[in-house]
């Protein structure tokens, strides 16, 4: 049979390697969930903001509103209430994001724009402007199109679209007609 002799030094060094490995694995536990946990957070209720019309491209923020030169982007009364939200007022494009900017998904104006860090997950609290005619809301990466929202007009509604890209500016505009927005935050 074969011995071996465990001396206190040998210990030492045995309780310190095992000490450095636990500490290792604590770091790189900590290192992951710094990273799943570094992704911003971000709230726009339209309730909160200052009510009237935007004329010029304005940030709020992080959130740019983009109006065409020729219509305005409103922020008006409007009270809807949908899970634990009461809103009192809405953001109105009041029309189409359209025409696109050639070669790319970004509207010229009528438009609401944000920048992320990588993947996402969007709410949008929102619907139709009109009661009769069903509306698109369109989310774009600028190149490509992330998801939409469609709503009849007759009673709020929510969608929720991922973005999986990497670093970006996201676009949201309604493909066709008015489409008015309460909420849109991400996490």
């Amino acid at each position: 049979s074969i011995s071996f002799a465990i001396t206190k030094s040998h210990k030492l060094l045995i309780t310190k390697s095992l000490s450095m490995r636990k500490n290792l694995l604590l770091l790189a536990a900590a290192a992951v969930l710094s990273l799943t946990t570094a992704n911003a957070q971000k709230e726009w209720n339209f309730s909160n903001f200052t009510a009237g019309s935007i004329t010029t491209a304005t940030t709020v923020d992080g959130l740019t509103i983009s109006p065409t030169s020729e219509n305005s982007i409103d922020i008006d009364a409007n009270k809807k209430s949908i899970d634990e939200y009461s809103f009192t007022q809405r953001l109105k494009f009041g029309g189409s994001g359209i025409p696109l900017t050639e070669g790319t998904m970004i509207p010229e104006g009528r438009h609401i724009s944000f920048p992320v860090d990588g993947p996402v997950d969007i709410t949008v609290y929102g619907m139709s402007s009109s009661s009769t005619a069903e509306r698109t809301l369109v989310v774009t990466d600028g190149t490509n199109e992330v998801g939409t929202f469609v709503n009849g007009g007759t009673a709020i509604n929510k969608a929720e679209i991922s973005y999986t890209g990497g670093a970006a500016t996201l676009y949201m505009y309604s493909a066709s007609g008015g489409f008015n927005l309460y909420l849109v935050k991400y996490v």
